[in-house]
Order: structure tokens, then C-alpha cells, then sequence
């Protein structure tokens, strides 16, 4: 999975998704988008977003690991109902995808 941009009202918020083969786990982090670098300026990654610090993780560990996914929240963040529910469907579509492939 990429990085995934979405908005929020007028906050753009990121998914994304990082394995730990160490864990064999997926980690999947909330987090407000934030503006690539200036000297990015006249390449092609030119008006990119890059995630900011998380806001919501979710770790769900392969399906022969016996442990159930965990969600963290940052404290004194506050995240909408549909940006939590929007996140969570995006997490579950992906854990399906792996499943389907193993």
C-alpha cells in the first residue's frame, strides 16, 4: 500500500501501511499530511504530502500469529468519526487483500 491522501473538512490526513517481518506484522498509521520539502520545488515530486506524526495505529499481526489487532491512539489528538471510520475501512480492505494472498 502507498501513501494515501484524503481530506477532512479543510485537514488532508495520510494512510499508510509498514511490515515488520520481525513481528509479522502490518502497521497502519493515521496521520495529518504535511508538504514535502521546499527543495522539492520543479522535480516531479513537486506539491507532494508526506505523513506527519501518527494519530491512530493500528498493528495486525499475520493470520498464524495468535494475537488480535491492536489500535493506539496519541493522546490529546483528536481524530473525526469519519476520518477513524474511513481509516479503519482502509485497513480492513487491505488486511483482506493479504489474506486472499496467503
Amino acid at each position: 500500500m502507498a501513501i494515501e491522501v484524503f481530506e477532512d473538512g479543510d485537514e488532508l490526513l495520510c494512510v499508510q501501511a509498514t511490515r515488520l517481518d520481525s513481528d509479522e506484522a502490518w502497521i497502519y498509521q493515521l496521520s495529518e499530511a504535511r508538504p514535502a520539502p521546499s527543495s522539492w520545488g520543479g522535480t516531479s515530486s513537486a506539491g507532494a504530502v508526506l505523513p506527519g506524526d501518527a494519530l491512530v495505529t493500528v498493528t495486525a499481526y499475520d493470520p498464524d500469529v495468535e494475537k488480535p489487532p491492536c489500535v493506539s491512539f496519541e493522546t490529546g489528538e483528536v481524530v473525526t468519526l469519519t476520518s477513524l471510520r474511513r481509516f479503519l475501512d482502509r485497513v480492513t480492505e487491505h488486511l483482506a487483500d493479504l489474506r486472499r494472498e496467503w
